[in-house]
């Protein structure tokens, strides 16, 4: 059988706060759960495919997002 996570442990490996996993959860976001009555479980192995989906990966070439908003509103939106 999998492991499943406690809503306090999935808090401490994300490093979030229980407004935000209670939000996620409402909001349809966040990983999959399980409910056993009242109690939320997070499988660990679905969990750990969920991190992996997050990550994000910036190509070499690509313009940083800032410069890129910057350059597409104009010389007016540059900060001084």
């Amino acid at each position: 059988m999998d492991r499943f996570l406690t809503e306090k442990e999935v808090m401490q490996t994300l490093g979030i706060g229980y407004s935000t996993i209670r939000r996620w959860r409402a909001e349809g976001f966040g990983p999959n759960f399980v409910r056993f009555g009242k109690a939320i479980r997070y499988d660990a192995a679905t969990l750990e495919r969920w991190i992996q989906m997050q990550t994000v990966t910036r190509h070499e070439n690509a313009e940083p997002a800032v410069r890129r908003a910057r350059h597409q509103a104009g010389p007016a939106a540059e900060v001084r």
